[in-house]
């Protein structure tokens, strides 16, 4: 009479074959494996084999996505008009004042909100699309902007303009930083991501010399109140470049 018999499951330690294997080597590379630090890094994107990151991407980095070339080109005017903007505020609270205090604080007050919002920033990334959020910072940005150049268009500039839409830059910017660096990598598939981040660094210090490049000029020419309205001006076609980016990994 024949019985059916289940196969029972492999014990621990028991091979294909029926025999014990050697458990100490396995252990030992486990642990190995375990206790050495590796790169976590996101997988590339592949179909059917193959990589499917855009074909010029392979060899022209971050730059081959178009939208991580529109980022790049809000970045750049955004950053380099926010430059023109500071040193105008500077020069133009030291014509009012005449005071090294109220020249500091118009760089304080841009600053400090970094401290007290930068981690309202991080949950606003994280909860919200970041692509949303830095629209928004970047309206919040020329409503700062605007906020200045209307009355420098009146001819009735006080410190405390100053100070008031320079505090609202620097809120701004707390809250949208980190969708910002979020962006940069979101635009790109995950084998660039390095690649994005590089380039990310560098337009941000190209602005640093094309701030003052543009800013000098058009303060010593123009006097303060003609840069401030300018680079207002300029600065309206930021949020549309944003509208046109499609990033490559959602959240």
């Amino acid at each position: 009479q024949r019985t059916s018999r289940t196969p029972l499951p492999l014990s621990q330690g028991e091979g294909l074959g029926g025999g014990q294997t050697s458990s100490g080597p396995t252990i030992a590379l486990n642990f190995f494996m375990s206790s050495t630090p590796r790169r976590v890094s996101a997988p590339p994107l592949l179909v059917a084999g193959r990589d499917a990151r855009p074909p010029r991407a392979r060899g022209a980095g971050a730059l081959a996505y178009p939208a991580f070339r529109w980022f790049a080109l809000a970045q750049f005017i955004s950053f380099t008009l926010l430059t023109v903007q500071m040193m105008v505020r500077g020069w133009q609270m030291q014509e009012l004042t005449g005071s090294p205090f109220m020249v500091a604080l118009v760089a304080a007050v841009q600053v400090l909100p970094m401290l007290a919002f930068g981690f309202l920033g991080g949950e606003l990334a994280d909860r919200f699309p970041r692509k949303a959020v830095l629209i928004w910072g970047e309206i919040g940005t020329l409503i700062g902007f605007v906020a200045l150049a209307a009355p420098a268009a009146l001819g009735s500039v006080q410190p405390w303009h100053i100070l008031a839409s320079t505090a609202l830059l620097g809120v701004t910017m707390a809250l949208s930083s980190p969708s910002r660096q979020a962006l940069t990598v979101d635009a790109v598939a995950p084998p660039d991501h390095r690649r994005a981040i590089g380039t990310y660094m560098v337009v941000v210090h190209l602005t640093i010399l094309a701030g003052p490049a543009i800013g000098g000029p058009l303060l010593t020419r123009l006097g303060a109140e003609s840069a401030l309205i300018i680079s207002t001006i300029a600065f309206a076609p930021v949020v549309p470049l944003y509208l046109l980016i499609k990033p490559h990994h959602t959240q």
